[in-house]
């Protein structure tokens, strides 16, 4: 088992992440962090996030509260997390949940605007199914 991520090694993890990102989507990393910290990028970051979690954790076959006892979470914040009722994240609980799922930041992190199209409707909270 993966040892966990301290506040410290999340902001090193943070930064790194942000100038991966900045430089794919051509914007300074001073910009892309704004848009991060602010919650500006489109599509609510947030709701996507914890879709994406959600996929994940199910394409994985593990139950919520697996999940949050492999990553060092309570239930509570993963099921508000996947519900897209979280406005914010702590990174070391972004990093501990991407390395529990088995995936990196990165990957949980794309393009969130791309991703949400290919998601299966239900899967995206506040979302009504239209079949």
């Amino acid at each position: 088992m993966a040892t966990r991520v301290t506040d410290q090694e999340a902001a090193l993890k943070y930064r790194t992440l942000v100038e991966k990102l900045a430089l794919l989507n051509g914007v300074s990393v001073r910009e892309l962090d704004r848009r991060v910290r602010d919650c500006v990028l489109p599509a609510n970051p947030m709701r996507l996030l914890g879709a994406a979690i959600k996929t994940e954790r199910l394409v994985k076959h593990m139950t919520r509260r697996q999940l949050a006892s492999r990553a060092g979470i309570s239930l509570q914040l993963l099921t508000d997390l996947e519900r897209g009722f979280l406005s914010d994240l702590r990174l070391a609980a972004f990093f501990n949940i991407a390395m529990a799922l088995g995936v990196t930041a990165e990957y949980l992190a794309r393009d969130w605007s791309e991703y949400e199209r290919r998601l299966p409707r239900f899967l995206l909270p506040g979302r009504e199914s239209n079949g």
